[in-house]
């Protein structure tokens, strides 16, 4: 049996932590162990942690200055020993068989993802919306046609280590996004499990504000940085070509449309050149590339103009 390992990071998730160690620990799957990463936390985390620790030697704990969930992950990778990893946030759990069923599956491929559940506040479960594809992945996936979680993944070490693909720490926002982009575009195999096998706690939703609208430039800066690293990548040219239109005449323009019309009711004077200029930047590019995705995107932007028209009626 080769070495699983998990990667959590923790910082201030006591109200889930035990629930979420407990998930990798009660694995059918035994050959494992568990690099937990406290970035910082301020809250009962470390004690949780200790308490673990000290019944199930499986158990790497280090501490560490608070610096992003990219840095906690990137130390993880860096101290994993097993020939496989996989990432768990704090407050996320497995299914019992989830390692299992995953180290079962990804055969001679270098990464493997399944499907995962939303848990909402009151412990309701719903099955997240997904594809389950194989192979190269890479265009549906910028596509939104297969949407993997970040905990879903079984994914070489080697791989990881051999192409230094880690998590962008400059991000706090689409880091995750970053990162499984790349690693699809280094790889044209991947392996699925149809099955959903972790859970996704959803919390209160924030209220919308201005912060929302701002994600769109954090969108944007990490998808540029996406197009920046496939300029620079040897990969086939016309994959590479399909890829930046996927992002140029979908992703981009989705972003863009979809962030502001949740917001539109929350739009003011201060909010209106952003909007101007982002419409006009990057809507006209929206191209029938998508199937129905492309043509809602396409009405909702048209809804957005309008709106934006009656907006400006009342701010002149």
């Amino acid at each position: 049996m080769e070495l699983v390992t998990v990667i959590i990071t923790v910082f201030n998730k006591e109200k889930d932590l035990s629930s979420s160690i407990k998930s990798v620990l009660n694995q059918s799957y035994q050959n494992l162990e568990i690099v937990i990463i406290n970035d910082g936390s301020t809250d009962r985390s470390e004690e949780i942690i200790l308490n673990f620790q000290v019944k199930d030697s499986r158990i790497k704990y280090i501490k560490q200055k608070n610096q992003g969930v990219s840095a906690a992950r990137n130390t993880g990778i860096e101290l994993a020993q097993g020939k496989y990893l996989s990432f768990l946030d704090a407050d996320d759990y497995f299914d019992p068989f989830f390692i299992e069923k995953m180290v079962g599956k990804i055969g001679k491929c270098t990464a493997c993802y399944c499907g995962h559940y939303f848990v909402y506040p009151d412990n309701r479960k719903k099955k997240s919306w997904q594809n389950f594809l194989k192979g190269d992945v890479l265009e549906e996936y910028l596509l939104n046609k297969c949407s993997p979680h970040t905990n879903s993944w079984l994914i070489s070490r080697d791989f990881l280590m051999l192409n230094n693909l880690f998590f962008e720490v400059v991000l706090d926002w689409g880091e995750d996004m970053l990162f499984f982009a790349k690693l699809m575009a280094l790889n044209t195999e991947l392996q699925c499990v149809e099955e959903y096998l972790t859970f996704y706690r959803l919390g209160v939703s924030d209220s919308l504000s201005t912060t929302d609208i701002n994600k769109i430039n954090k969108d944007i800066l990490w998808l540029n940085m996406y197009m920046k690293f496939l300029n620079e990548t040897d990969i086939d040219i016309s994959r590479k070509q399909r890829v930046l239109e996927s992002i140029n005449n979908y992703r981009l323009p989705a972003l863009v449309v979809y962030q502001l019309w949740s917001n539109r009711n929350l739009l003011n004077k201060d909010d209106f050149s952003l909007v101007h200029n982002e419409m006009e930047r990057y809507i006209h590019n929206i191209k029938l590339n998508n199937g129905l995705r492309s043509i809602k995107l396409y009405i909702y932007s048209l809804f957005l103009k309008f709106h934006i028209i009656k907006l400006k009626g009342r701010l002149m």
